[in-house]
């Protein structure tokens, strides 16, 4: 009878340790285990607070939201209440009367561009506004903007220009028209409303492959320590009753928003005072002939 032959099988790879026989080696790992543990809780919890830090913070932000958009809204409505009560006296003169109907025409424009931004920073903020390219002149808008403004800034008895920098044959670019001239017109009206016999002047450059475009104007100005937030959406309660703050803070929120879709970037220098300038670049991208 024929013994089979028994071959040694060596194992592969690293034998598990024989706690059995190394009783400290299993309590090494359940001391490693447990440090990882608490580690990865630690790291947990940090996320957790950051993140409820976070919800707070917009809690804070969407209330400072809501009752600055609730006093844009009220001032006008006031007004236009007022003032149609006016109108109801019969023995109103034809220049008092004459004088409430612009009144309240003026707060009735206020109260659509205050429900119009609302709606329009409600879209930006769910990212469904979109950039929409035009072929146009811009000498033309600048032009039609000097048009449209020149009555308002007579008004206020200011001295009122516009001067471009390039021919109108290289004139001829390609962007968003409508998002860049809903941003210069909310640049000029804020230039022209907060400055008296005074100066408000706009135009652009071509700096750099760009078109450096500025709105000055020698009016109240912004103090140093609203310039950074005049572009964000009343995130500071405790400056809130600054009246160009209260003012612009919906508008210039979204002409940042638009000029950075258009591919640029938005600033502000200013002194008390003495005025503002605000300067937004966007891409040189010219239409060939």
């Amino acid at each position: 009878m024929t013994k089979k032959r028994t071959e040694r099988v060596e194992p592969r790879g690293e034998v598990a340790p024989d706690y059995q026989d190394n009783p400290a080696g299993q309590e090494d790992m359940d001391t490693g285990n447990r440090v990882e543990g608490v580690e990865e809780l630690k790291v947990e919890n940090e996320a957790l607070k950051a993140k409820i830090a976070d919800l707070e913070k917009r809690n804070k932000l969407n209330t400072s939201l809501l009752l600055s958009i609730s006093k844009e809204i009220r001032t006008p409505l006031n007004t236009l209440t007022g003032f149609c009560s006016f109108l109801s006296d019969p023995e109103l003169s034809y220049e008092k009367r004459a004088s409430f109907t612009k009144i309240i025409l003026d707060s009735s424009d206020h109260l659509l561009s205050t429900v119009s931004d609302i709606v329009n920073i409600a879209i930006i903020e769910r990212g469904q506004k979109t950039v929409n390219e035009d072929s146009f002149n811009l000498n033309m808008l600048m032009k039609q903007l000097y048009e449209q403004y020149s009555a308002r800034a007579k008004e206020q008895n200011n001295i009122f220009k516009y001067k471009t920098g390039l021919s109108d044959s290289k004139a001829r670019i390609k962007t968003d028209k409508a998002k860049l001239h809903r941003v210069l017109s909310s640049l000029l009206i804020n230039a022209i409303k907060f400055t008296g016999q005074g100066k408000v002047r706009f135009g652009y450059s071509l700096k750099d492959k760009e078109l450096l475009f500025s709105v000055r104007d020698t009016g109240i100005g912004i103090p140093v320590e609203l310039q950074k937030l005049v572009f964000k959406r009343f995130e500071m309660g405790e400056v809130s009753d600054n009246h160009y703050y209260c003012e612009s803070s919906l508008g210039l929120s979204i002409c940042k928003a638009y000029i950075e879709m258009l591919g640029g970037r938005i600033w502000v220098e200013s002194t008390p005072s003495l005025g503002s300038s605000f300067y937004f670049t966007i891409p040189y991208r010219p239409m060939s002939s």
